[in-house]
């Protein structure tokens, strides 16, 4: 009993110094564990993120059979039944039937038009309804009801309550109609459709054929007497999704199992049911992310644990310092060694047995506070097994440190501090900080000798007397800080990087894939959206393939430059020059445009040879407004002089241009074109007056749509006209649907392009060259390379990509009047201004059909294995270094304390008070600060060498190329905050010294 007394007396008696070891102890023991919990928990984030972000289809079941009468559709869901809880992870199926291909839907008024019929469970909770209700089962003797979504109303003219007939439904051999019931809006996105959004809501008609159209939906118990029917061929279908907050890694060996004796039994007792999963491959992908997990965790958790043992050993060297005295004395009165070293190592066991259970709740609490604010939602956080068995090994390990320095005396000789991390660089370039302390030290004393002031010589030279304490100090603070340089920079680096790599994949912060009613092109739509032209981008993606080289599939982004500048992304380094260089290759035109103002009317002055044509033909001219296209039928061309056509325009459209004249076959004309044209002058009208059009006239600013569709080609030429010069146009067409007329090099004939290096690869051409590209335009497509970029971003899915001028790829994409192309995409800023675009994009008739944001890219980013490991890198080196800091504190006040008594000598021997506090100052600022500086050094030095070797994420990505330059500033900004911190921290330690220097201290009766 008197050894525990004697123990706990010390403890008290040394209270800041007994805390002081048991906060470090229990750091330590708290990192092993730490390390271990989160490990868990980020594998079970990881499992969580595959689910969650995986389709519907893809990490559920999906078991679906034609059945051809009742009897087959009650085995099959009897087999569902009995085979569904073999996963417990899969919810109860949603059931429903649906046609196995479209029926004609049929409507008095109404255009023919296909479409599927379908019933699903739950499905009024999730259908979007414009108007009316969700169907409901009615009698065999009433129509049945039914839910259109609002284009399928209007393409075969229906509303509420109105009847259509689709071919094959019915009770028996009797037919039965159906009756719109409700109005819905598509909603392609979302999950609960299990895979059947692409045959439900098909992408709406791109010309006059028979249009696929949207499914509708009926109640369960009307599609289920049509089963026996025989006129339709219906499937069953059963939708299991997966319950991601069910499924554990404990659970994932189990379930490749579970799937294939679920799949064995479906197909046992029905043969020609379809059974369909990702989840294994997901389960799969999990476990190797997990894997993938591990070493970069351990190797932050060895790193971090290195660090606490380091500053276990610091603190443990001043408690040694602390009980020397008392084990001399108990020598002296007679104590064995044994005794001496029990006296030791019950202490050491109190603060041991202190430790382990609060390591234990501070891994957890650090684990848990982490997976919290980083990881998936609902993730649990548990102390598993391996957790206790590497908190009781810290345990063991710290108190085999504190053994190791429980019975000696700091004696300034060979520091040991430096064997404890032999494999880690930062605390074996803080060794090297250490020991050269003293170095800094002398030469610090030789500069200042000369000084009238002593402080800085005084306090130089304690520093330079100093021996072990110092070093361990420098090392400790070097070590930590170190490791928190090296961390900051790492993370900082890789947020950019994975900013910049969400960006670039995406091209923006968020991308809409829009569906642009028919007769609207979209940029026109995207300008009302955003008149400011600083949240959104109209954006037209056009697969093609080299005409030269046509096994390499190319990319080409149409983007608007002017709009460019303030919603796409860009870095320098992907073209070598500034995005404004860049955009000025792409949106130079070759000739000046020819500006109608805001014209009401537009005149063009022709004269016409004899014109050869079975049937008639047209003159219609292409003029691009604010935002907008328009076709002007200015009227039949016929054989005779100059005369002027005149055609409308939209003055509130202005300010036009004219860019495409095109002679055009009336319906029902197939013959060859032969004519001869001379196009006098072109004026534009406003208010009853007329201004002529100046430039009109010359032949180079114009080239033949033709493009080599056919020989001898369009001749342009200039003529002489009734007032002066003319534009003469000879063209003598077969009879294929080739385009006739010509366009004006405002738009040029081969859009300039800003190409990918692949891109010149595959043709061996260079820039200025002009190269032909085929895709769903007729005839080829002409780009001219004018730039180079190794990166084009939102084009990373194929290595052959460029991008041209929006704008003028939709002029190209209309090479006849008959031609309505449309954006696909727009590109916004993202946030609250990306919201307010798409909301006015849905509101002008533009349906927003899916959304990339690189915000959830770049979260998604940063769930993966090296970001998870890093963060618990930096949260536990920050940590340390607190720690760090706190226990160097206390280091130095308790080694200040000793020097109480020089001070009170030198304030009873007249000195100043500033003469007292200079050299302390001097020298405890030497030691932090010089600690704390090198350690931001080393930190950011290892950091620059090894960021080019540390993967950022689970594949190597080379584009973007990452960037591997830190954040000055920031990093600047954190050293200077780290800086004031321990300042405040040293000055309160000097300031409390310099109070208990006082001259009562020498009274006999103070000592």
């Amino acid at each position: 009993m008197s050894a525990v007394r004697l123990t706990l007396r010390g403890l008290r008696a040394r209270a800041g110094l007994s805390a002081s070891l048991l906060a470090v102890t229990t750091f330590a023991v708290g990192v092993g564990a730490a390390g271990a919990i989160y490990l868990r928990a980020a594998g079970e984030s990881l499992l969580a993120q595959n689910l969650r972000s995986a389709t519907s289809y893809t990490a559920g079941l999906h078991v679906s059979q034609v059945v051809a009468d009742s009897g087959e559709l009650r085995a099959i869901t009897e087999s569902v039944t009995v085979a569904g809880p073999a996963v417990p992870a899969l919810a109860r199926p949603v059931t429903g039937l649906e046609t196995r291909t479209p029926v004609p839907f049929l409507a008095e008024g109404g255009r023919p038009g296909n479409g599927y019929l379908a019933s699903r469970s739950g499905l009024c909770a999730r259908l979007a309804l414009e108007a009316g209700r969700c169907p409901r089962a009615r009698p065999l003797g009433l129509p049945a009801e039914a839910a259109l979504s609002r284009r399928t109303a209007d393409w075969l003219r229906l509303d509420l309550g109105d009847r259509f007939r689709a071919e094959g439904f019915g009770a028996g051999a009797a037919g039965r109609d159906l009756v719109v019931a409700g109005i819905y809006t598509p909603t392609p996105r979302d999950e609960f459709w299990f895979g059947a959004q692409a045959a439900y809501f098909p992408p709406p008609p791109t010309g006059n054929e028979l249009p696929p159209l949207d499914v509708a939906f009926l109640a369960n118990a009307d599609l289920l007497p049509v089963v026996d029917n025989g006129l339709l061929d219906l499937r069953a279908r059963f939708d299991h999704f997966v319950q991601p907050d069910r499924l554990r890694l404990a659970d994932t060996g189990t379930v490749p199992a579970a799937l294939a004796k679920v799949a064995e039994v479906l197909r046992i007792n029905n043969p020609n049911a379809t059974v369909l999963t990702g989840l294994a491959g997901l389960v799969a992908k999990a476990e190797a992310d997990r894997q993938a997990l591990t070493v970069p965790v351990l190797l932050a958790d060895v790193q971090l644990a290195s660090l606490a043992l380091l500053i276990l050993v610091v603190v443990a060297a001043m408690a040694a310092e602390a009980r020397a005295g008392e084990v001399a004395l108990a020598k002296v009165r007679g104590a064995t060694t044994g005794q001496a070293f029990g006296l030791a190592v019950l202490e050491l066991a109190a603060v041991a047995a202190l430790a382990f259970p609060a390591g234990l709740a501070v891994g957890w609490l650090g684990a848990f506070l982490l997976a919290r604010s980083q990881l998936q939602h609902g993730i649990p956080v548990a102390v598993t097994p391996a957790a206790v068995a590497v908190a009781l090994a810290a345990t063991v390990v710290a108190l085999a440190n504190l053994r190791a320095s429980g019975t000696r005396q700091a004696t300034g000789g060979y520091d040991v501090l430096a064997t404890l991390a032999p494999g880690l660089a930062v605390l074996a370039a803080a060794l090297v900080a250490g020991r050269s302390l003293p170095l800094a030290a002398g030469w610090l004393v030789r500069l200042t000798g000369s000084s009238p002031g002593l402080a800085t010589y005084v306090g130089a030279r304690q520093v330079a007397r100093r021996g072990g304490p110092a070093l361990r100090v420098v090392i400790a603070l070097a070590a930590a800080f170190g490791l928190v340089a090296f961390a900051v920079t790492v993370r900082q680096d890789m947020a950019r990087n994975r900013h910049d790599r969400a960006r670039t994949q995406i091209g923006a912060a968020e991308r809409l894939a829009v569906a642009v009613p028919r007769d609207v092109l979209g940029p026109e739509r995207v300008a009302e959206a955003d008149p400011s032209g600083e949240a959104a981008m109209a954006v037209e993606r056009y697969p093609s393939a080299l005409r030269d080289a046509p096994t390499v599939d190319v990319t080409l982004l149409g983007i608007q430059p002017e709009r460019y500048r303030a919603v796409g992304f860009w870095r320098d380094d992907f073209s070598g020059r500034s995005l404004q260089h860049t955009l000025d290759a792409v949106a130079q035109p070759s000739a000046p445009p020819l500006e109608l103002g805001r014209a009401d009317q537009l005149e063009v002055a022709v004269g016409s040879g004899e014109v050869r044509s079975e049937g008639p033909v047209r003159l219609v001219a292409l003029v691009r407004g604010a935002g907008r296209t328009a076709r002007v039928d200015l009227g039949r061309l016929e054989a005779g002089g100059v005369r002027p056509m005149r055609g409308r325009l939209d003055p509130a459209g202005g300010p036009w241009r004219l860019e495409r004249l095109w002679v055009q076959r009336e319906p029902g004309v197939t013959s060859a074109v032969s004519v001869d044209l001379t196009f006098d002058s072109v004026r534009a009208g406003q208010g009853g007056s007329w201004r002529p059009v100046d430039g009109f006239d010359d032949p180079a600013h114009w080239y033949s749509l033709n493009d080599n569709a056919y020989e001898p080609g369009d001749a342009l030429a200039a003529t002489a006209g009734v007032d002066g010069r003319a534009l003469a146009v000879a063209i003598d067409a077969p009879s294929a649907g080739v385009t006739l007329g010509i366009g004006h090099a405002s738009v040029p004939e081969a859009l300039p392009a800003v190409v990918t290096p692949a891109f010149l690869r595959a043709v061996s051409t260079q820039v200025g060259r002009v190269v032909r590209m085929r895709g769903s335009i007729p005839g080829d497509l002409l780009v001219k390379v004018a730039g180079v970029a190794r990166v084009l971003p939102g084009a990373v899915g194929t290595e052959a990509a460029a991008f041209v001028n929006a704008d003028w790829l939709l002029v190209h994409a209309q090479r006849n009047p008959t031609e309505r192309p449309s954006i696909g995409e727009v590109w916004t800023v993202g946030g609250a201004q990306g919201r307010a675009v798409a909301e006015r994009l849905n509101a002008s008739g533009i349906r927003v059909e899916s959304r990339l944001v690189a915000a959830e890219q770049e979260a998604a980013l940063a769930q993966q294995a090296p970001s998870l490991a890093l963060l618990l890198l930096l949260v536990g080196a920050a940590a340390g270094a607190a720690l760090a800091t706190g226990g160097v504190m206390l280091h130095l006040y308790l080694t200040g304390r000793r020097r109480a008594f020089e001070l009170a000598v030198l304030e009873v021997f007249g000195a100043r008070r500033r003469d007292l506090w200079g050299p302390v100052a001097v020298e405890q600022g030497s030691l932090v600060g010089y600690g704390v500086l090198c350690g931001g050094v080393i930190g950011l030095v290892v950091a620059l060498v090894a960021l080019p070797a540390i993967p950022q994420f689970v594949d190597r990505p080379t584009v973007p190329p990452p960037i591997y330059t830190p954040d000055w500033a920031a990093l600047g900004l954190a050293l200077g905050l780290a800086l004031l911190l321990v300042g405040l921290g040293l000055a309160a330690v000097v300031a409390a010294l310099v109070r208990q220097a006082r001259p009562a201290l020498l009274r006999e009766e103070e000592l």
